[in-house]
């Protein structure tokens, strides 16, 4: 450093004039005074002169006069040690709190994992194109860990979270970096990402780490995750956001395919983001506008082929990408919030329509685990059924194992609540959830409805059809019905109506249609099955992707 550029002074962070802030004038008087007085112990002409000069003034003698002196020198000099204590104390308390608040500012509470905003800075460090280093962002969310937390209270799922993270930590190497994002959703930056066989294992392994048995005091605890995978490769013009979006993407992906798993991101789930996106920004305004419209599947009875009621399924008709699947737009409908809006303008376009129905019949409606949690749900239902002069029992609420397993203890107050009112309730897809016979016993439930994958192929499975017939024995002997879902060829009735199953549905007896089966002057419906033995998969009509300005035909 030259003079003319002298070297900057470092100035403490507290403030160059933090002491001086906090040591008051009259302290520094007193901390002049002791000074003095010390020097005058050990000088004591000086407090003679001063006494010369003062006698002339006042009646005191020497001796007095230096007591007193001397007694304030003291109590002047307690006085500046405990002043000076004070302002240390509060030096360390403040910088005790800087470091506390530096600390919060990159790593997490709870886990002491990093957060969010150093995940960031270090992913962004990733990007740096001085460096050749290939890495793997990996999202990770944990499945289940919603219904633990709400079951035994934040203070059990804390201390999971805590021992998620020591296990992930306990995994990656020290070069890896593992942050939590936020609730129970984690990212990790692996580096020398170049083998994926290498990878699968890492990634694998923290899944199962994760899934392993979990112990806290005397509650067990089992969840799993999932996980998405996204690359940060050497020169890449991705940016930061761009690549959490893909592993976003991917662990989306993971969760659709059945959780547990993880997969990696390609680009065509970049189009499904984008046609999701389309469909979401489109979906409030075709509810309101009509273009999503209630269809109807039969319910036949097998021993007399009588309709007892239908099913409703939803069907949006968009006006450029054509008839959209529901598997597409009601996942969408659930998490924008739309779910309960779509619900009950279909119910309430079906309950209108029922005016000139058949007496009888009854209608069957899905019921989202969203919707399970919504206050008044039983209320609005109802009333929209006084609303059209229907009754309760025109109503049965479908519900999946899976929706009822997550908190049984709520699903049994809102269902038992629809019991009491009258409106039928079933349980769908049974045998692919994870429900047992403790939960039907608890939960009103009149009716099971059978899988259609046990269903859909069963004459060349003797496993499917064994399971059936369990499904029957155990539906009869709780005292409930069953439906069979699926039901596409002849065979397959027969079989299921020699078995003792009550109600068939699929593309045997009928296509979901905005109309509903032809009756004859008593009220019968005119099944004509002859052209429908073969029927395409049930999938075949309701999965496939809508392609983007073309209209599907309407089966």
């Amino acid at each position: 450093m030259t003079q003319e550029d002298p070297e900057p002074r470092r100035e403490s962070r507290l403030g160059p004039s933090y002491l001086t802030r906090w040591i008051a004038w009259d302290v520094w008087a007193v901390l002049i005074a002791c000074v003095l007085t010390i020097l005058a112990g050990i000088r004591f002409d000086i407090v003679e002169k001063f006494y010369i000069f003062t006698r002339d003034h006042d009646d005191w003698e020497l001796d007095e006069f230096a007591l007193v002196f001397v007694t304030l020198s003291v109590g002047g000099l307690l006085l500046s040690l405990r002043r000076y204590l004070q302002v240390r104390a509060e030096f360390r308390r403040r910088a005790e709190a800087e470091s506390h608040l530096e600390y919060l500012a990159t790593n997490d509470s709870l886990t002491g994992l990093a957060n969010r905003r150093a995940f960031m800075k270090r992913l962004g460090a990733c990007l740096d194109p001085a460096d050749t280093t290939d890495y793997a962002v990996v999202m990770i969310d944990l499945d289940r860990f919603k219904p633990v937390n709400d079951l035994y209270g934040h203070d059990i799922g804390d201390r999971l979270l805590q021992q998620v993270s020591e296990r992930m930590q306990a995994q990656l190497k020290p070069q890896d970096f593992l942050a939590r994002l936020g609730g129970d959703e984690f990212a990790a930056i692996l580096s020398d990402a170049s083998g994926d066989e290498e990878l699968d294992r890492v990634v694998t392994r923290l899944l199962r780490t994760i899934a392993e048995r979990i112990e806290i005091g005397r509650i067990v605890c089992n969840i799993d995750a999932s996980a998405g995978i996204a690359f940060v490769h050497p020169q890449t013009n991705l940016s930061v956001s761009q690549i959490l979006k893909q592993a976003d993407m991917a662990l989306y992906s993971a969760k659709e395919r059945g959780r547990g798993r993880h997969v990696y991101f390609d680009e065509e789930m970049n189009e499904k983001a984008t046609l999701r996106l389309a469909l979401e920004a489109d979906l409030g305004e075709a509810i309101r506008t009509g273009q999503v419209q209630p269809h109807y599947q039969p319910l036949i009875r097998f021993s007399d082929n009588a309709v007892e009621g239908y099913e409703i399924l939803a069907r949006w008709d968009h006006p450029d990408m054509g008839m959209v699947p529901p598997d597409r737009f009601i996942p969408i409908a659930e998490d924008s919030g739309l779910i309960n809006e779509l619900t009950f303008t279909l119910f309430r376009k079906v309950c209108e329509e029922a005016q000139t129905w058949p007496k009888g019949l009854f209608v069957s409606l899905n019921i989202s685990p969203v919707q399970l949690r919504t206050e008044n749900i039983v209320e609005d239902l109802l009333a929209i059924l006084a609303e059209f002069g229907l009754p309760a029992g025109f109503l049965e609420v479908e519900i999946t194992e899976n929706a009822v397993i997550h908190d049984v203890e709520e699903a049994a107050i809102v269902l038992n609540r629809m019991a009491e009112a009258g409106i039928r309730l079933a349980l769908d897809d049974f045998g692919t959830g994870y429900s047992s016979l403790h939960h039907l016993r608890q939960l009103p439930f009149s009716k099971l409805k059978i899988d259609k994958s046990f269903i859909i192929g069963m004459e060349d499975s003797p496993e499917s059809r064994k399971i059936i017939r369990s499904v029957l024995s155990l539906s009869n002997s709780l005292g409930l019905s069953c439906t069979a879902e699926g039901v596409e060829t002849e065979s397959t009735a027969e079989w299921l109506k020699e078995a003792g199953c009550g109600l068939g549905q699929g593309y045997y007896f009928g296509r979901p249609s905005r109309q509903l089966l032809s009756f004859d002057a008593d009220g019968a419906p005119l099944l004509d099955l002859s052209d429908v033995k073969h029927a395409p998969a049930q999938d075949e009509a309701d999965t496939a992707l809508p392609k983007p300005k073309r209209r599907a035909s309407n089966e």
